[in-house]
């Protein structure tokens, strides 16, 4: 078990993608946390579908599986921009990456913005390379991360 990256490249560039086992990511995620790569941040609860007119769970608002039909006019389309917005909710006034996005793999999205602030963090603190952590993780997550900063940030599941 463990988490799963995928960034989108540019157009006609197939996307990256990179797995990390949880105690991996967890690693990362202290280390990001003690250079201020990332920062705490509470997204609050997740849109309510019932709010937008729609009886069902949020992982089954679909329009492909749902469509609009016997629902209120826009309610999925709502409902999914706001969904999106949650998943992508960061504090813009801090650099770096807004940890619960690190802390679980429920399809959170990674900003490129944040990707960006992270790395520049970690380049004005000299680049450290942490010793004794498991794997390649570090430095393989740094290349992924500066992909998905030259891109449109990555998606986390």
């Amino acid at each position: 078990m463990g988490f799963d990256f995928a960034a989108a490249g540019p157009p006609g560039q197939d996307p990256q993608f990179l797995s990390i086992t949880v105690h991996g990511v967890a690693e990362v995620l202290d280390l990001m946390l003690r250079i201020g790569m990332a920062h705490e941040f509470d997204p609050g609860d997740s849109p309510d579908p019932c709010d937008y007119g729609l009886p069902v769970p949020a992982r089954e608002v679909h329009p492909f599986l749902i469509g609009d039909q016997g629902y209120p006019k826009g309610a999925v389309s709502n409902f999914l921009d706001a969904y999106a917005k949650w998943l992508e909710a960061h504090d813009a006034t801090r650099a770096g990456i807004a940890a619960h996005k690190l802390k679980t793999n429920d399809e959170w999205y990674v900003t490129a913005g944040e990707c960006k602030t992270a790395l520049e963090v970690w380049e004005s603190a000299g680049c450290p390379t942490p010793d004794g952590m498991s794997g390649d993780y570090w430095l393989r997550w740094i290349e992924y991360v500066r992909f998905a900063a030259r891109n449109y940030g990555f998606e986390v599941s």
